[in-house]
Order: structure tokens, then C-alpha cells, then sequence
């Protein structure tokens, strides 16, 4: 068995490459996402679409960084439980 953390070191392991963000669920919202801005940006000037698609950037870096520290501190819970079960019988 290959060691975990050799392979992490090497950059053989990449969480954010490796979860399927894209299942069938997440495709439909996608589309529905699409269909409602049409609806929404269909009257909208220049300026106007420009500044939906300023909020929507600032929207997903927020996401991004959510989703970080979400991860982060799963790999610290994972982490500190086996660590109990390696220190306590």
C-alpha cells in the first residue's frame, strides 16, 4: 500500500481535482442557474450586466473560501479522531 502522505507530497493526491463536482444534480441546477439569469439579464444594459457579473465573481470567491476552510477543518477532525483512537482503548 502506498504511503498517504508521500503520495499528498508529490502531488499525486488532489482533493480538489478528485471530488466529482459535477453529477447530474449539480448539472440540473446549472441549467436552471443559466435559464433564470437569461430571464433576469434580458432588459439589462452594459452596465448592468457587468455589475451581476462583478457580484456573481465576489459570490463564488466567498463560496471558494468557504469550501476551503470547510475542508480544512474536516482534515482536522479526521485527524484528531485518529488520533483518540490511536491514543485511547
Amino acid at each position: 500500500m502506498k504511503s498517504i502522505i508521500r503520495e499528498l507530497w508529490q502531488d499525486k493526491i488532489n482533493p480538489s481535482v478528485e471530488v466529482n463536482t459535477i453529477t447530474p444534480e449539480i448539472k440540473e441546477l446549472y441549467g436552471k442557474i443559466d435559464i433564470a439569469e437569461e430571464k433576469i439579464t434580458v432588459n439589462f444594459t452594459k452596465e448592468q450586466k457587468q455589475a451581476l457579473e462583478d457580484y456573481t465573481d465576489l459570490y463564488c470567491e466567498c463560496s471558494s473560501i468557504l469550501q476551503e476552510t470547510a475542508f480544512t477543518y474536516g482534515m482536522r477532525l479526521g485527524i484528531k479522531i485518529l488520533l483518540d483512537a490511536l491514543t485511547n482503548n
